[in-house]
Parts: C-alpha cells; structure tokens; sequence
C-alpha cells in the first residue's frame, strides 16, 4: 500500500530539461552603426557577417554540449525564439537542421 502510493506520487512529477541554454544574437548593424535604428525598424536590423560567423560557432557549441561532444544521438533541442529576423536567422544558422533538433 505504502509503495503504490509513493509510486503515484512520482507519477506526478513533472519532467525538467536537462538544462537550458540562453544565447543572444550574434553582433547586428544597429551594433556597429547606432544610425540603421533611425532608418530601420529594430526587428528588421539584420546580422553583420561577423554576427552570422558568431552564431555559426554558437550553434556549434550547443550541438556539442548537447551532444556530448557528439558521443550521444539520442538528444533534443526545442527553439524559443523572439519574433525578431536575427533570432531567428540565428537558430536556423545555429544548427536546427540537425537530427535531435525539435
């Protein structure tokens, strides 16, 4: 009786991630050049070529961790990005293509 009962009360227990892993974009125009903000909306300022490189490596580090360093197949990943383009432009250069990634 007394071990049905803390069965159901493990049934209970929600199931947490592993970890959770927070990335802000990679360097943007509006970061290079405070003057795009006045000609174009925040949400539309794109990556510069050396915020696609950062979140290329990104995505990379988190491919590894995530994996641990490619030893473990079974794994998965779930995006929550903000509605603005460099986010995500970012998860999709970051690796979302890849098995595990949901």
């Amino acid at each position: 009786m007394i071990q049905q009962q803390q069965q159901q009360q493990h049934s209970h227990h929600k199931v947490l991630p592993k970890r959770i892993i927070l990335v802000r974009h990679g360097e943007s125009q509006g970061n290079r050049d405070n003057s795009a903000y006045s000609t174009t909306p925040d949400y539309k300022i794109p990556l510069t070529p050396n915020g696609v490189a950062q979140a290329k490596l990104a995505g990379a580090q988190i491919r590894r961790v995530v994996s641990d360093d490619g030893r473990s197949r079974n794994w998965k990943v779930y995006f929550y990005v903000s509605p603005y383009e460099r986010p995500g432009r970012r998860s999709a250069r970051s690796g979302d293509r890849s098995p595990g990634t949901g």
